[in-house]
């Protein structure tokens, strides 16, 4: 949804960073200014998927799928993305001091960042449920499906579903 401060800035100035947040449905902080903001070494690929690294609010680690629609995107902004087996927020920590190269180095304020977060939990939980091996017993929370549900908290750094349910997918 377009915003009245939305209008203010030249989108096409920042056309890799809202691909990135579209991408992978990361917070502001992560793209620029951030302790944590993405490096070359947070991009990596597991089983033709590529994931993003991130740490974001109160020090938590997670590794993000990139949406199926986006991994095109991703893959031409940059071509150089390396196979890396799952880390643990140490590990990654480490990972990251040894790099200095950051992704992007400026993201204006004007953008709606959160709208990002929103379409990436719309769009990952569709994925999954079109995905979904519809063998297996389904438990719903609320009218959602309880373990897609879970991989999309997960993946936008939450822990509890109703978080998800009641400011993402609603």
């Amino acid at each position: 949804m377009e915003r009245e401060h939305d209008i203010k800035y030249n989108a096409r100035n920042y056309e890799r960073q809202i691909a990135f947040a579209r991408a992978f449905g990361c917070r502001r902080e992560s793209i620029v200014g951030g302790q944590y903001q993405v490096k070359d070494i947070s991009l990596f690929r597991r089983n033709n998927k590529i994931y993003a690294s991130f740490i974001e609010k109160g020090g938590r680690y997670r590794e993000a799928p990139c949406l199926a629609s986006m991994q095109p995107i991703i893959e031409k902004m940059f071509p150089n993305i390396q196979e890396r087996e799952p880390l643990t927020k140490q590990q990654f920590q480490e990972l990251y001091q040894s790099s200095q190269y950051y992704l992007f180095d400026r993201y204006t304020t004007k953008i709606d960042n959160h709208a990002f977060r929103h379409e990436y939990a719309r769009n990952l939980y569709q994925e999954l449920l079109e995905q979904r091996d519809n063998s297996r017993e389904v438990e719903l929370y609320r009218v959602y499906d309880k373990e897609i549900l879970r991989e999309v908290s997960e993946a936008l750094g939450h822990s509890r579903l109703s978080v998800v349910v009641e400011h993402y997918l609603r």
